[in-house]
């Protein structure tokens, strides 16, 4: 569903709004469905806001609203860029893309809302590790950057309802993109430049666009690029978390730092960290070719080498590993919270339908004299929590009420079936005892002996 100023879904370019005309977005205010809580910051075409959606019955959902700066309103080339993230970003969904839920217009000035993620992004994760001046461990970066590689695929090999290939390349692949959330999982946002077939604005011969650092050598020369322009940008990530620093990050000066990419000049993994493993090194190096038929040919090629690697240094790199590493670098941020057991159906209905006769049958609903207050239920032991589900279990508390134990009957066919197959097992074992203790007679006829039926003649 899509929220405009008009009822009716807009036809052709979008409305443009001069600058002077536009009024700032401020905390509180509603903007489409949308209450503004707090902004959250700004990039080079739009400032990101925190907003809550609210329904009826209480209904609220956190999102993330992403605004056209007020100076971009009425410049055609940059909405035009913001109305293609919102179209591609629609068509896309990963375990490791946030969703996109709705484009609309206010006051002028195109929206976007998508899914709040809760995390930190790599680049904060990357600065705190070196106030620390620590390195990432290995198995955290490479279920990083593992996990990045799995969501490129997919968005490499994208398709349109028709099974088109959509021929995506995201061109900004940066720690400033990455988002790492409290449980470990990785998010690749911003699809502001991506290129892909179905993008209405195409960005002209020689101009550059990305991040300087991360961009590869054909986009720092205004070339074409193809998917291999990300898996670049990946082997630059693998590097600044194995090494520390990016691979062009000693070159200070923007314009020395366009050269030595376009270049492909940049120090060896193991000349910064000589005890970096050297299969990583290759790996990174393979990565960040100079030209783009030297790299590996696709994401998963790239992912699996990392697999390979994670085999041979016997390390097993898991989420829950990325998480335990945020909490050790961010110890003042709040726990995510635990894990909290779902409640099964039969539960559910002892609590909200209970027997009649019980006390909570015979309770008056609308009584209005205070009522004692009971003493707290005894805490749940936190092994409990990841338990899984189980029916049978009568001491999962709903609402502070816990379900009485009532005694397990089974059904009168499987007691019929029970009972017979015990009965067969009792007359076999007597029958048998029968035959091998009755008595042979005195005068047993010797054996009958066989006839032999005459050879037939042919």
């Amino acid at each position: 569903m899509t929220h405009t100023d008009s009822t009716r879904r807009p036809v052709g370019p979008p409305v443009l709004q001069s600058a002077e005309d536009i009024s700032p977005v401020q905390p509180g205010d509603v903007v489409g469905r949308y209450r503004i809580a707090e902004r959250i910051g700004a990039g080079g075409m739009a400032e990101v806001f925190r907003a809550t959606m609210e329904g009826e019955w209480g209904y609220r959902k956190q999102v993330v609203l992403k605004l056209v700066l007020p100076e971009l309103a009425s410049n055609e080339e940059y909405v035009e860029l913001f109305l293609d993230e919102a179209r591609l970003t629609a068509a896309l969904a990963h375990p490791n893309l946030p969703q996109t839920y709705e484009l609309g217009v206010h006051h002028g000035r195109h929206f976007i809302t998508m899914e709040y993620v809760h995390g930190l992004s790599l680049w904060k994760v990357v600065q705190r590790s070196r106030e620390r001046r620590m390195l990432l461990p290995v198995d955290v970066s490479l279920k990083v950057v593992g996990q990045l590689l799995e969501c490129l695929s997919y968005v490499h090999h994208a398709t349109d309802e028709t099974g088109g290939a959509l021929n995506i390349v995201h061109r900004d692949v940066s720690p400033g993109n990455l988002i790492v959330t409290d449980e470990g999982a990785v998010k690749l946002l911003d699809f502001g430049i991506a290129r892909a077939r179905i993008s209405e604005h195409r960005t002209a011969a020689g101009q550059v666009r990305g991040k300087m650092g991360y961009m590869s050598p054909e986009q720092c020369r205004g070339l074409a690029v193809d998917h291999r322009t990300d898996l670049y940008a990946t082997g630059t990530l693998l590097y600044l978390l194995t090494v520390g620093l990016g691979p062009f990050e000693q070159r200070g000066d923007f314009f020395a730092m366009v050269q030595a990419c376009a270049a492909g000049e940049f120090p060896k993994p193991r000349d910064l960290q000589p005890g970096l493993d050297p299969e990583l090194e290759r790996i990174i190096l393979t990565a960040l070719a100079l030209r783009p038929e030297d790299r590996y040919e696709s994401a998963g090629a790239m992912l699996d080498a990392l697999d390979a690697l994670a085999l041979k240094l016997k390390i097993m790199p898991r989420t829950r590993g990325v998480a335990a590493t945020l909490r050790e670098l961010f110890p003042e941020r709040p726990p995510p919270p635990p894990l909290r057991r779902r409640t099964s159906s039969r539960v559910m209905r002892s609590v909200t339908a209970p027997r009649p006769g019980s006390e909570l049958a015979t309770e008056p609903q609308n009584a209005a004299a205070p009522r004692a207050s009971a003493p707290p239920p005894p805490p749940v032991p936190s092994a409990s929590l990841m338990e899984e589900d189980d029916e049978s279990s009568a001491m999962t508390t709903v609402d502070g009420f816990t379900p009485v134990a009532t005694p397990r009957v089974f059904p009168t066919r499987r007691v019929a079936v029970i009972t017979a197959v015990v009965v067969a097992v009792v007359l076999s074992l007597a029958a048998a005892i029968v035959a091998v203790t009755r008595p042979e007679p005195d005068n047993v006829p010797p054996p009958v002996p066989l006839k032999q039926f005459p050879e037939k003649k042919v």
